[in-house]
């Protein structure tokens, strides 16, 4: 992302990739709904907690080790590129996914540390503020401390809710996870991943030269 992007586009590009990277199907949020059907609303909770001890020290390094290599435009459009490769991957993977399973069983306390743990071995949040999310905190950072400080909150507010939400979901509403309106929503948030890939991709051309 280019050192022009509005702040309006910053909050909005956080706003979705947040919330489908916390709603999207994946390790940690099927460890939040077996926990929820299993034991309740109390304990799917917890695991959705997991990305507050996880994010945000990967972001934090992330962020460190992107705001020294920044002003390199090559390295940033290479970042960009993969960034984009890597959002394409999780829309399709959002788009084509299937029903979750509700019949899935996990031994009983330890919910956050479970979701801490499952979350430190899935290679998806490293991938995630390597490529796409650190782009988006430097910008935010430099439009001000104040504002990326903001964006870092909202971004794991996001992510936070959106895995609350499938323990919501499974504790109040197990219909709808069965049904098609689940899926609806995750194809929805799959085109709008498309959408940001396709933005990644035009970063990375910009800052290659290759695009005006």
């Amino acid at each position: 992302m280019g050192e022009t992007v509005s702040f309006l586009t910053i909050i909005s590009t956080v706003l979705v990739l947040g919330f489908t990277a916390g709603f999207a199907p994946g390790p940690t949020s099927t460890l939040v709904l077996t926990q929820t059907l299993r034991y309740g609303l109390r304990e799917g909770a917890k695991v959705s907690l997991a990305p507050l001890f996880t994010d945000l020290p990967i972001m934090l390094i992330a962020l460190f080790t992107m705001g020294k290599v920044s002003e390199y435009p090559q390295v940033f459009g290479a970042v960009s590129l993969v960034g984009g490769l890597f959002l394409l991957y999780l829309a399709g993977e959002v788009f084509f996914s299937a029903p979750p399973s509700l019949n899935v069983r996990t031994p009983p306390s330890g919910s956050l540390l479970k979701g801490i743990t499952t979350n430190l071995l899935n290679p998806g949040p490293y991938l995630f503020w390597g490529t796409v999310g650190s782009p988006i905190m430097i910008d935010a950072f430099r439009t001000g401390i104040g504002a990326g400080i903001g964006v870092v909150v909202l971004f794991l507010s996001m992510i936070v809710g959106g895995k609350f939400s499938i323990a919501a979901l499974a504790h109040f509403s197990s219909g709808f996870l069965r049904g098609s309106g689940y899926l609806w929503v995750l194809r929805c948030l799959g085109i709008l991943m498309f959408a940001f890939a396709i933005f990644y991709f035009k970063d990375a051309g910009h800052r290659f030269g290759i695009l005006l």
